[in-house]
């Protein structure tokens, strides 16, 4: 039925290993997914996976040192892939490098994008302005989704837009630019 309690009293330190190790992942998750959420409110991602706000906040915000954590569900996480646009298995991957330290990866905030798209450099700039829908949402009231548009940049600088669409500018250079 459950795991012999002996087999746990002689192996406590592998059962303590263990529940670090989920937990460090569940906090990791948590990063990854609202990295690839950055463009939409947290609200809308809720809506989205047919979950309330404040149960999707808990999940995201829980860190692996929180005494009580709440467990990522197979069906949550992939409801979640399904909502960003992503792999179930590239979800988890990145969450996996997030909890051996390292950044969450731009293809995340670059699915469901075609290349050389208006919506995929839209994506890019947001990115490099440190755009948050949840933020912006939450505290400005959408005025940074209206600062910071794509069309505004195909208008300014027509060749930088023309030469992103033909691919003469990749998405790495495109970031670059406007991080500059």
């Amino acid at each position: 039925m459950g795991r012999n309690m002996e087999v746990r009293k002689s192996g406590d330190d592998w059962f303590v290993e263990h529940d670090r190790k989920v937990a460090e992942l569940g906090e990791a998750i948590g990063q990854t997914i609202r990295y690839a959420a950055k463009d939409k409110s947290i609200t809308q991602l809720a809506k989205d996976i047919h979950y309330t706000r404040t149960t999707l906040t808990t999940l995201l915000n829980q860190k692996a040192d929180d005494e009580k954590q709440r467990s990522w569900t197979f069906s949550t996480l992939v409801a979640i892939a399904d909502a960003l646009g992503v792999r179930l298995s590239q979800l988890i991957a990145e969450a996996e490098d997030v909890a051996n330290g390292a950044l969450p990866g731009m293809s995340l905030r670059l699915a469901n994008t075609s290349p050389c798209s208006r919506e995929r450099l839209q994506r890019l700039i947001y990115e490099a302005v440190g755009y948050s829908g949840d933020t912006d949402e939450e505290e400005f009231d959408g005025l940074l989704e209206v600062l910071y548009r794509e069309k505004d940049v195909e208008y300014a600088v027509p060749a930088l837009w023309a030469a992103y669409e033909k691919g003469v500018l990749n998405d790495e250079a495109a970031l670059q630019l406007f991080r500059d």
